[in-house]
């Protein structure tokens, strides 16, 4: 029984330990240089003798006296701790990236995946400066566990890409309150081919006028805005210090008049 017990306990861990490595894949192909790959880390060596004895152990077709010998070289205790670095996000690994870039939907039900971004962008030891997620749709719960990371301490993005990531006027909630919250660093946002229409761009307005937004360039392409939605932008374009890019074009809906009105008082691309 004990035995059976350990070996449930194995192929749990296994089942994770591969879901980690398919991370740390994916985070090995977006930092390495095209045509380069970067030195294997004694941390990624660890998990994958690890995978290569727990394979061996319970799907290699050995007799049972062999199992029992790997059985006794497989320490519990060291495998766990090695989900501890994963969990901690305690590796040189995740240390030196510019922009974490995520390539998969953010809409699991557990929202597991935004959990492991908000963890990582919260880590004390990262060095992440932006978040995208370039054509996959982001929930609005992994949205709030995304933007409640824009609060740490530790978290010192300055640029977020939710390009064609599905977003509606409801989600900009949650975006524009972190542009209006003390402290905020963002000083890039892209929302490019979101359905936010004129409703997202009031709401982006109000964000732009307040004291403590530190927005540079913002990207509204394609999001169906209209001349109500610019209006509301002309109208605080004032109170928007830092504000100097602003790119709406693939609006259809916004009028020549107001195209004009808007490049008299800033530089626009539309």
């Amino acid at each position: 029984m004990k035995n059976m017990h350990k070996c449930q306990q194995l192929k749990s861990i296994y089942n994770e330990l591969l879901a980690k490595r398919d991370e740390f894949a994916v985070l090995r192909m977006r930092r390495e240089p095209q045509g380069k790959s970067l030195p294997i880390s004694d941390f990624e060596e660890q998990v994958a003798g690890l995978l290569y004895k727990l394979d061996d152990f319970l799907f290699d077709g050995k007799n049972y006296e062999q199992k029992r010998k790997l059985y006794r070289k497989i320490n519990l205790g060291v495998v766990r701790e090695v989900m501890k670095k994963f969990d901690d996000r305690d590796s040189d690994f995740f240390i030196g990236e510019r922009t974490f870039s995520n390539v998969m939907p953010l809409t699991d039900p557990g929202n597991k995946r935004a959990e492991f971004i908000a963890k990582v962008l919260t880590h004390p030891r990262n060095r992440f400066r932006g978040f995208q997620t370039p054509g996959f749709p982001v929930s609005a719960a992994a949205l709030e566990k995304i933007m409640s990371a824009m609060n740490s301490d530790y978290c010192g993005v300055i640029s977020l890409d939710f390009a064609d990531a599905k977003l509606t006027p409801e989600s900009l909630d949650l975006i524009c309150d972190e542009l209006k919250s003390p402290g905020n660093a963002i000083q890039q946002l892209d929302l490019r081919s979101n359905e936010l229409g004129d409703a997202g761009a009031e709401k982006i307005a109000d964000a732009l006028q307040s004291s403590y937004c530190n927005l540079r360039d913002l990207n509204l392409r394609s999001t169906g805005i209209g001349d109500p939605g610019v209006e509301a932008l002309i109208a605080v374009l004032p109170n928007a210090a830092t504000l100097r890019g602003l790119d709406l074009h693939g609006n259809p809906k916004i009028s020549a008049k107001i195209v004009e009105e808007l490049r008299e008082k800033f530089v626009i691309s539309i």
